[in-house]
């Protein structure tokens, strides 16, 4: 995976696994945009993902304990950043992961708003905040991986990783530096629907426009639609094969192309002569590294026979991935082990002459989905959204031994006509009174009725009537949901058509306010159950002890003491002044840091005063709590007196 160090042509290529690869050392996490193409697994974003880029304390477990105690501070730190987790995707019907609990904190966007489309690409941007001086960064990663485990699991992977320093304020200069990257973002908004398009804004203007593209960087990308030359002739809009002339090669024609893909789609003779003239070059210029049909990746890689004979027919070469004697085996690294079980899913291109060469890393497939074709008119069409980097490399590496027979190529059959989702587009939203739901139909499906809420906690369905009001191509309609009923997860809409019913589970995105939002339990626990484990995460914070599953100490020797209270309540003076003690101590850890935070930074300073208002509110809760015992009860009522003539004397002095 290529990272930037510094200087135009100083990128360095590294085999690593994705989740080893560390956070930057200062700052937490404040927002994410990602992008995949598969749907997105919740449980592998949960589990995995979020707890490496939130920097949690602890980690998913199979002791029931440990793991209630992680969900409850995955969904305490992601109350921080409500919504703020955006993940945009190809429309489907029900997946398996639609109705978990983490889109009740994360925000989805299926893509389709404005006609059936793909978002094949692979983006991910990151940004973070350092509590200590406000300074703030912008992580951005390109690549061919999805939001799967499976992708991180089962496949290898081609990306691309920088960490910005973010200015101040926005620059026209810094946005203009990245290409075409803002304009690609702005139509994957218009993609997505209204709040999709106000997410991006966001994203284009608080985080792209305040950093600059590193030296010798060139996004390439493809959005979808028929595209006029005249909008492909602009930098900031070249999509797809027309964006092959920004790649800065110097020096005299020819241009030398080596491509490796999994996937390659049905082209046809002038389309193959119009992608390499695009790119500068002819295609008897072209080479495509492909697998032997012995080879083990030949269950999932995929090229058409009829593609085959027309790239051969247009003087393409096809070379053999690997060693010509081991047809079974390809090192693509120093560290690639022959027996890795994995396969590879990165897609590579190179592009150079005798004076300089680039690589592209890349989501796209070398097929014309991806790169688009030429249609009558001159328009450019595209199925596709794509987005990879070009970087200056040293020379194109050697992919191969010998030419590929046609007898030996591994062939598929040709690519099979994708059928229109009876939806293009749908998304739902719930303001705390009334759920919203709104719905792009394709063609001549109709869409049925009544509709089917999912509540998590308690876990029921149910059925609505609901009457659709017709804009247009769009459809929209709006029922009452009050809160007593639960907080709904998602909406599940029928379509008909003559291939039969379709089921498409929308995720609910939460419109309440903030606090609303931060307030409201995980549905995965018991509500006083997360009260208490939310308790025991802020003390651990400050110094208190570790907590188990049930939300009590670990220490052995407070565990003693409000066991032997409960035995003896007669004489529950000691364990209650021992109890007393340990939260004094907690208090005066917060106190310590805030007056730290006081003389470094405002964002420390609310963040730790912030924590100590939620830590007081809970201990003044505790007294509601079945099952408190009397001296944890009134201990933890003395504490929170404390803390709250700390928190009135630390706004005093702050004012």
């Amino acid at each position: 995976m290529p990272r930037r160090r510094t200087g135009y042509a100083a990128f360095e290529s590294s085999w690593c696994r994705l989740l080893d690869v560390p956070p930057p050392p200062r700052g937490h996490l404040v927002r994410a945009l990602l992008t995949t193409f598969d749907a997105p697994d919740a449980s592998f974003l949960a589990e995995d993902l979020l707890p490496h880029w939130l920097d949690l304390t602890h980690r998913p477990s199979e002791d029931p304990a440990q793991q209630q105690y992680f969900q409850v501070e995955v969904h305490d730190r992601l109350n921080e950043i409500p919504g703020k987790i955006s993940v945009f995707c190809t429309h489907r019907p029900e997946s398996p992961t639609a109705k978990h609990w983490l889109w009740t904190r994360a925000s989805f966007f299926p893509i389709g708003y404005r006609g059936p489309a793909v978002q094949h690409a692979k983006l991910w941007l990151l940004q973070r905040k350092d509590s200590q001086d406000g300074s703030e960064s912008l992580e951005i990663f390109v690549s061919s991986c999805n939001l799967t485990r499976a992708a991180f699991r089962d496949q290898i992977q081609a990306g691309w990783r920088v960490v910005l320093p973010l200015a101040r304020g926005p620059s026209a200069s810094a946005r203009a530096s990245w290409g075409i990257l803002p304009s690609f973002l702005l139509e994957l908004g218009n993609h997505s629907g209204p709040t999709g398009q106000k997410v991006v804004r966001e994203w284009i203007g608080d985080a792209i426009s305040r950093a600059t593209c590193p030296v010798g960087v060139t996004f390439l990308g493809s959005v979808p639609g028929s595209h006029r030359r005249t909008v492909l002739r602009r930098a900031g809009t070249a999509w797809g094969l027309s964006g092959l002339r920004l790649i800065p090669i110097s020096g005299p024609a020819p241009r030398a192309v080596q491509i490796i893909a999994p996937t390659v789609g049905t082209w046809k003779d002038h389309d193959v002569r119009y992608w390499a003239t695009a790119a500068g070059t002819s295609p008897s210029e072209l080479s495509l590294g492909w697998i032997h049909r012995d080879h083990p990746w030949s269950s999932q890689w995929r090229f058409p026979r009829s593609t085959a004979l027309s790239l051969r027919r247009s003087g393409v070469k096809l070379i053999q991935l690997g060693n010509p004697e081991q047809p079974g085996q390809v090192s693509l690294h120093p560290e690639h082990l022959p027996a890795d079980p994995r396969w590879l899913h990165g897609k590579l291109y190179w592009f150079g002459n005798r004076r300089s060469a680039c690589a592209l890393i890349t989501s796209a497939n070398f097929s014309p989905s991806a790169w688009g074709r030429f249609a009558k008119g001159g328009q450019l069409s595209i199925r596709n959204f794509e987005l990879g980097v070009a970087l200056p490399v040293e020379r194109i590496p050697p992919v191969g031994g010998k030419m590929l027979a046609a007898r030996d190529m591994h062939h598929t059959e040709p690519e099979t006509r994708i059928d229109v989702p009876g939806l293009a587009w749908s998304a739902a939203n719930w303001d705390g009174k009334r759920i919203r739901v709104s719905c792009r139909p394709h063609g001549a499906v109709s869409v049925s009725s009544s509709v089917v809420v999912s509540v998590p906690r308690p876990r029921t369905d149910a059925y609505l009537h609901i009457r659709w009001r017709t804009r247009g191509l769009y459809r929209s309609a709006s029922l009452p949901w009050a809160w007593r009923r639960g907080r709904p997860l998602s909406v599940t809409i029928q379509t008909h058509c003559a291939a039969g019913v379709e089921s498409w589970v929308v995720p609910l995105a939460d419109f309440r306010p903030q606090a609303d939002i931060s307030s409201t339990p995980s549905p995965e626990l018991p509500e006083e159950q997360q009260f208490l484990l939310h308790q025991r995460l802020l003390e651990e914070r400050y110094g208190g002890p570790e907590a188990d599953g049930d939300g009590h100490a670990a220490d052995p020797r407070a565990q003693d003491a409000v066991t032997a209270a409960a035995a003896s309540p007669a004489g529950y003076e000691l364990p209650a002044l021992a109890t007393a003690r340990q939260k004094f101590a907690i208090v005066d850890d917060w106190a310590s840091k805030l007056q730290t935070a006081s003389v470094s930074h405002d964002a420390a300073f609310e963040s730790i005063l912030r924590d100590g208002r939620r830590l007081c509110d809970l201990w003044r809760r505790t007294t509601d709590i079945p099952g408190t015992t009397a001296p944890e009860r009134l201990a933890t009522c003395l504490a929170a007196e404390e803390l709250a003539v700390r928190l009135k004397a630390a706004r005093r002095r702050r004012k």
